[in-house]
């Protein structure tokens, strides 16, 4: 069996274990393959095993693929995105990840008039406090909510968050328990919006992100292998 149809089945048996274990419909985990350095043949077996779902973090990476690969796929781009490059992402972006600050929500809903499209977006969360990381702090949401309230071209969707890479399991736990918290809160503050996902949980972490909540797992390397950094 090629190794990436191999690594696909076995992840797609590990997500379906872990939500029953937990008690949890394993349709109601999706799976976004990240595709970061990953040559569009490959990308193609798995298209061809069944999955729509792929994540990108770069503008330019996204905009090959996308139309290299067949026009079904659901992109999502999941890097930093620069609001210079918003224009290039509308339109071909099927939910956009990483929403980190109010200027970049306002260039996609500016994007999104002039295109007359509805933008599906979430809000990066920095719910594990580390500085290299992007994301408004839990204590920025609110007052984000209030502006993103008067929006007529985004809908967001949800929260996405990052857990620190190599921490111990209490710290990952925590990291996505209290994103869990945070979409919660927002149901209750902000009923506008269809707050349905919870973005959390890549290669190395996504059992635990599930066991708290995730809809969403961004995994890559359990996939398609080590790529360079």
């Amino acid at each position: 069996m090629n190794p990436v149809a191999h690594n696909l089945t076995r992840t797609r048996e590990s997500i379906k274990a872990i939500a029953s274990r937990v008690g949890r419909d394993s349709q109601s985990v999706k799976l976004v393959l990240v595709t970061k350095q990953v040559d569009v043949e490959r990308i193609r077996i798995a298209y061809d095993l069944g999955e729509r779902d792929f994540g990108e973090n770069r503008v330019q990476e996204l905009l090959g693929k996308a139309s290299a690969l067949p026009p079904d796929i659901r992109w999502h781009f999941i890097g930093r995105l620069q609001t210079n490059k918003v224009r290039e992402v509308v339109g071909i972006a099927h939910l956009v990840h990483s929403v980190d600050s109010l200027r970049l929500a306002e260039k996609l809903e500016e994007e999104g008039r002039k295109s007359n499209m509805k933008i599906s977006a979430l809000i990066q969360c920095n719910t594990s406090g580390e500085q290299t990381k992007s994301g408004l702090a839990p204590e920025e949401i609110g007052k984000f909510l209030e502006r993103a309230g008067d929006f007529g071209n985004i809908e967001f969707k949800g929260f996405m968050t990052m857990a620190p890479l190599g921490a111990k399991e209490e710290v990952v736990r925590k990291t996505f328990s209290e994103l869990r918290k945070i979409l919660e809160s927002a149901r209750k503050k902000s009923p506008r919006f269809a707050w349905e996902h919870l973005s959390m949980g890549m290669s190395q972490d996504y059992e635990i992100a599930i066991e708290e909540g995730a809809t969403l797992v961004r995994i890559g390397t359990a996939v398609f292998g080590e790529r360079n950094q």
